[in-house]
């Protein structure tokens, strides 16, 4: 279940929930979801890009709705929830730590 919040052009935007990619120890960078249905890859097309030549061009899928979970997509180098690689759909709980092919995100 989503949250709705105020969007910059004034209107309203459901929120799924916030994932970070942490680039250092004390940088992360925030990604805020917006659709039941999130996309991870290397490639242009989707909807969160990891520059990452470990990333596949299409790597993850994270689903909200009914429950959140992910999905590896058929990555080169698969997907892990805490420190156990994925090999298929895993559901996720706040604070999870996921990391598609060593990037660390939570």
């Amino acid at each position: 279940m989503g949250v709705i919040r105020q969007s910059r052009s004034g209107g309203t935007v459901m929120v799924y929930g916030k994932l970070f990619m942490l680039l250092s120890p004390h940088d992360e960078r925030e990604f805020v979801l917006e659709k039941q249905m999130v996309t991870l890859g290397r490639a242009s097309d989707n909807d969160i890009v990891l520059p990452s030549p470990m990333i596949s061009r299409h790597h993850a899928r994270l689903q909200f709705s009914p429950d959140p979970l992910i999905e590896d997509v058929g990555s080169a180098l698969g997907t892990s929830v805490g420190d156990q690689r994925i090999a298929e759909p895993c559901p996720l709980h706040s604070g999870d730590s996921i990391s598609p092919a060593g990037v660390r995100l939570r």
